[in-house]
């Protein structure tokens, strides 16, 4: 059974859909955390994902600059609720969706 990444970097890579964004997948079929993309007019863009595939709020970056992204995992155990963060550089912590490792 294909994982989430695979089915999406299938449908990206129809023959009958051009210029879209391809995610990349790991070798067990998860989303990698730094995703980019190329395109004619807007240039290379790279962003953080977390482990579903969705954008991290204000890791995209233009020029082919990459952000340095890391894997979301629990990090603290707030009022009982588990708090999911995924580490970047720069000492900036970007929220997860909860419940996601």
């Amino acid at each position: 059974m294909k994982t989430q990444c695979q089915k999406e970097r299938d449908i990206a890579l129809s023959p009958f859909i051009t210029d879209i964004f391809v995610p990349l997948c790991d070798a067990e079929g998860m989303f990698v955390p730094l995703q980019c993309f190329e395109h004619d007019t807007y240039g290379k863009q790279c962003w953080c994902v977390d482990s579903s595939g969705q954008e991290i709020k204000g890791t995209r970056m233009d020029n082919g600059t990459a952000p340095e992204c890391g894997e979301c995992k629990q990090t603290s155990n707030f009022f009982n609720r588990p708090f999911y963060s995924c580490g970047l550089s720069y000492g900036l912590v970007y929220k997860c969706k909860q419940g996601l490792v």
